[in-house]
């Protein structure tokens, strides 16, 4: 008779001496086989449960599809008290007895070709089930207890986060401040580097003490208490009475931390500024690492939600490109006409808010790219894509706002001249080269002077300045 051998432990049990391990269970397996037949196949899952609803056991259905065509004469099993802990799989087996089929037990304790051992075993997998019920309603009972805690406002966790007391609800000032400036500064392009940095100025160490390190603070910034959410098993189920961030703001930091694990830079100098020649959509700044040639690893292109996508440009060139021509129209006389009707003012705003509408714009981008490559669950991209929406909106509205002031107003507060620490070439070139993106993108902004960067189709990784233009508005 051809008898297989059917072997399981539990992922409780996996790493427990006091049980046995599927090699030594196989070995007696074998060996009370050998006494009664021939060995067919044997069948092993490991570290799957017999109880948990939705398992899927490739050994237990390899098994019983032999035994219930007849490819198997019969099985052995280690125990058949702790063969499964579900009755319904019980019967399946009995049934097979019922129909000739031979059921060992390694160590002969149950036969059930015999009535009293069909009822050890029914009463065993009876026992079984019941004690899987109790414990799951145990497991139950306590995991309600919690969510319970969290549905009122009251955090579960065990450890004091960073910006809080031990309560959890109550803020501790000079925490939460430095949250609060790490944040922005991570949001103007500050890299984690610096963000340790500022906490370290500010005399603030972890919680666990020692020093901070790149993924504790990446950690720290993604925690959703910041926004005053409380999560239970991934969903968030209360609010904090208190939080250290808007939900605007936090939800660009997560954003923006998703933006940059898929391999792309935090932000480009030229991202909603520069416009599509052919279409008149915005060009976003993308990273392609797939790319053979290097210079294009970094490009703009036209992937506006209704762009045409046809015009692309290396950023190197093009940034370089845009800034020399921002200088000429900065030093020229000229000038002064072209600003008159606009405040410093105006403008700086106006360069804060194409940054911000730049990077939202980046991340939205970016997180539709991690749902389309399953990197991201879509419930995920929509918390994070909501908030970021609303908040470009608003961008949008406060940006036509500036465009649309009355000139009067703006000159009427506008500063004179090319003064201060922008007098010359000199200076100028000394913010493109070594300002901070901040800086640089003002400076842009500022010699564009209501006009549209546009930038026609062309090759992309040849430096062309027919494509770069400063159109006027109709």
């Amino acid at each position: 008779m051809i008898i297989d051998i059917y072997l399981r432990i539990s992922k409780a049990r996996k790493h427990d001496v006091r049980y046995a391990s599927l090699e030594s269970q196989e070995a007696t397996c074998r060996r009370r086989v050998a006494a009664v037949g021939v060995l067919g196949m044997v069948h092993r899952d490991r570290g799957l449960s017999a109880w948990r609803a939705g398992v899927v056991r490739p050994g237990w259905d390899a098994l019983m599809a032999r035994l219930e065509s007849g490819a198997a004469a019969g099985v052995c099993v280690f125990d058949l008290e702790r063969f499964s802990r579900k009755p319904i799989d019980g019967e399946r087996l009995i049934s097979c007895a019922e129909r000739g089929r031979i059921v060992l037990d390694a160590d002969s304790a149950m036969d059930l070709s015999t009535p009293s051992g069909k009822k050890n075993f029914r009463d065993a997998m009876n026992a079984a089930a019941y004690y899987s019920d109790r414990l799951s309603q145990r497991l139950t009972r306590e995991g309600n207890g919690k969510e319970q805690r969290a549905v009122s406002g009251i955090p579960n966790a065990s450890h004091r986060l960073f910006g809080f007391a031990a309560d959890g609800v109550t803020l501790l000032p000079a925490e939460a401040d430095a949250l609060r400036a790490i944040a922005q500064l991570f949001l103007r392009g500050g890299t984690l580097d610096a963000l340790i940095a500022e906490l370290s100025a500010r005399g603030l160490a972890p919680v666990a003490g020692g020093t901070w390190t790149r993924s504790g603070v990446r950690r720290l910034l993604l925690n959703p208490r910041l926004a005053g959410r409380v999560v239970y098993r991934g969903t968030v189920v209360g609010a904090l009475p208190v939080r250290v961030l808007p939900e605007d703001v936090y939800a660009m930091v997560v954003g923006r931390f998703a933006a940059r694990s898929a391999g792309r830079p935090a932000s480009y100098l030229l991202s909603g500024i520069a416009r599509c020649g052919l279409c008149g959509g915005g060009l976003t700044g993308q990273r392609r690492a797939d790319l053979v040639d290097a210079d294009l690893r970094s490009q703009y292109v036209c992937a506006a939600p209704a762009g045409c996508r046809r015009v692309c440009a290396a950023a190197g060139w093009l940034d370089d490109m845009v800034l020399d021509l921002a200088i000429d129209e900065l030093i020229d006389p000229d000038f002064r006409e072209n600003v008159a009707a606009r405040s410093w003012a105006a403008e700086r705003r106006h360069g804060e808010l194409a940054a911000a509408l730049a990077g939202i714009d980046e991340t939205l981008i970016a997180v539709a790219g991690r749902v389309g490559r399953q990197e991201m669950l879509l419930a995920e991209a929509d918390a994070i894509t909501g908030p970021l929406r609303v908040r470009r909106s608003q961008v949008v509205d406060a940006m036509q706002e500036v465009t649309d002031r009355d000139a009067s107003d703006a000159a009427s507060a506008a500063v004179p001249g090319l003064s201060g620490a922008f007098r010359s070439r000199l200076e100028w070139l000394d913010t493109a080269v070594n300002g901070s993106a901040a800086e640089r993108r003002s400076m842009v902004v500022r010699a564009l002077a209501g006009r549209t960067l546009m930038i026609g189709p062309g090759r992309p990784s040849v430096p062309d300045a027919s494509r770069v233009s400063f159109c006027s508005p109709k």
